[in-house]
């Protein structure tokens, strides 16, 4: 669809002078790769997944849980808040990636914990607090 920009397609536009990785600067850039394939990112969700597993708040990370999110069969919040996750830190990559900055685990988890609180004031002020601590229960900060 062309939503999100990679190397291949600026290169191919003449914007960049190359299609290889930002990160790794190996690989041709395809949305697989960006948000999955590089070594960097392979090693910033591992971190990701070690930091949420010390948590008890587990996520099993994976190419189809990365590109499609998790599927909320029961309606669960701990799905949403998951996914949640996934969103955040993807959106955290493509950032950086603009930023021309290796994505760091320890920054994405300060950045999520501001999400949740900005979403938590959003809570406060629409009186659903309730939904919002239900969402996030299971990840303690």
């Amino acid at each position: 669809m062309r939503i999100i920009p990679t190397n291949k397609l600026l290169m191919k536009y003449k914007i960049k002078a190359s299609s290889i990785c930002d990160f790794c600067g190996t690989n041709v850039k395809e949305i697989r790769h960006l948000f999955w394939e590089c070594t960097h990112i392979q090693h910033f969700w591992s971190n990701i997944s070690n930091y949420l597993e010390s948590l008890n708040f587990s996520i099993e990370l994976n190419y189809r849980t990365i590109s499609l999110g998790i599927e909320n069969k029961r309606n669960e919040t701990c799905t949403q808040a998951k996914n949640f996750i996934i969103l955040s830190a993807k959106y955290f990559i493509f950032k950086k990636k603009c930023l021309n900055e290796m994505p760091r685990a320890n920054n994405f988890i300060f950045y999520l914990k501001k999400q949740i609180e900005i979403e938590k004031i959003i809570a406060l002020s629409k009186d659903k607090l309730e939904i919002h601590e239900a969402k996030w229960r299971s990840f303690s900060q």
